[in-house]
């Protein structure tokens, strides 16, 4: 087969691949609801955009940590990432070695990973080794260096698998506090640095990724998206809380994790009580049907343990609704009245599996506490105005 006509054939494959994935969501039930199909066109779109922008876009030879191509909830919302969490990656070969360096900021948890591959490469299964800053030695604040390579070293190593050529190094960054918590600075750059190597890939190298790309859409829908919802929905019904069952490739394992498919009428609210001692860190996210973060910034559809005003008794409680409760602890579902709500803790040891309890709008404040926290109108608009300003701050926009 001649150059034009190997590259006029991966292409195909490609074209057939994107018709399959178009055929995966608008195939769903859920595609033929008025209030769900918009967020399945909006699946469809960004799951392109992503496999691009971390499939066939990086280069292990001029590596970097990529900030919002993927896991930014206000563009990226596929898979459901957290408000709270700011992702990075950088793409390297595992047989290379690198200098990573910068400033620790003053997010509340600060990680770092390595992912043996990525996802829609088929293995049967991606290597994560994980490191907390903390236990790294490295304090908010501090500069540091990190040496990340196959050869073992003694000092802030990040093992590497030579066989991997494309490793993903994962930075992740949980901010409780909003408004006063600043992000790290954190870079790399390969040791013996290559100038030589092609910045374009071949043809051959883009068939690869291209077949690659397909696969990733396809495992993302597959399994990240509306079967998250189904799955809960099988075990449990709706508005019940479980425990996480699956195996996600690249979650961070110092995470415990339950889920809630919600569905809930616009007269009516879900409690979800939490009876725990203080942790680091939790936090919740509300998703829509296609877990696609429901949108973060202009409304409360997160809440973590900083956030949250905690009751008399010592318990948590948070109203999930469609309408605003007037409670401080809003769950905002944006306009949706079926989804997914993921609840992570850090770190993910034995905690008491979180309570809910439905409960109509209009008798919201004698199901709650008297000692509930409520928001005025103007109160609300001014603790949205803030969580705006700090999210976008973060995120340097």
């Amino acid at each position: 087969m001649n150059r034009a006509s190997s590259a006029d054939a991966a292409w195909k494959e490609y074209l057939d691949g994107i018709k399959r994935i178009r055929d995966m969501i608008f195939g769903h039930p859920y595609a033929a609801d008025a209030q769900d199909r918009p967020g399945a066109h909006y699946l469809f779109h960004q799951v392109q955009a992503i496999a691009f922008n971390r499939v066939i876009a990086p280069n292990t030879a001029y590596p970097r940590f990529y900030l919002h191509g993927q896991l930014e909830p206000m563009t990226y919302s596929m898979g459901g990432g957290s408000a709270d969490i700011q992702y990075r990656q950088s793409f390297v070969d595992g047989a290379g070695s690198y200098r990573i360096w910068g400033r620790r900021g003053s997010a509340c948890l600060s990680l770092i990973q390595v992912m043996d591959g990525y996802w829609g490469e088929r293995r049967e299964s991606i290597g994560v080794r994980a490191w907390s800053l903390d236990v790294l030695g490295i304090a908010p604040g501090d500069h540091f260096e990190l040496i990340a390579c196959a050869r073992e070293r003694r000092d802030r190593w990040l093992q590497l698998d030579e066989s991997i050529p494309n490793s993903c190094i994962f930075f992740r960054e949980i901010f409780g506090n909003w408004e006063s918590e600043q992000p790290s600075e954190i870079h790399i750059a390969p040791l013996a640095p290559n100038r030589d190597r092609p910045v374009n890939v071949s043809e051959a190298d883009m068939a690869v990724r291209l077949k690659t790309a397909v696969a990733f859409m396809e495992e993302f829908i597959g399994r990240y998206s509306q079967s998250m919802i189904e799955d809960v929905v099988s075990r449990a019904g709706y508005n019940v809380m479980v425990t996480d069952e699956t195996s996600w490739p690249g979650a961070n394992a110092a995470s415990g994790y339950f889920f809630l498919a919600y569905k809930l009428e616009l007269n009516e609210t879900l409690i979800i009580t939490l009876d725990w001692e203080p942790v680091p860190y939790w936090g919740t996210q509300v998703t829509d049907v296609w877990h696609q973060t429901c949108e973060p910034i202009y409304h409360q559809s997160s809440l973590n343990s900083f956030q949250t005003v905690r009751d008399d008794d010592g318990l948590y409680r948070l109203v999930l609704s469609i309408r605003d409760p007037g409670a401080a602890n809003w769950l905002d579902l944006v306009g949706h009245s079926k989804g997914f709500l993921e609840l992570r803790v850090v770190p993910g040891r034995e905690v008491v599996m979180p309570r809910t309890e439905k409960v109509a709008l209009v008798d919201i404040r004698s199901a709650l506490p008297v000692s509930t926290r409520y928001l005025t109108p103007e109160e609300r608009n001014a603790e949205l105005t803030k969580r705006r300003n700090g999210a976008l701050r973060r995120w340097r926009y």
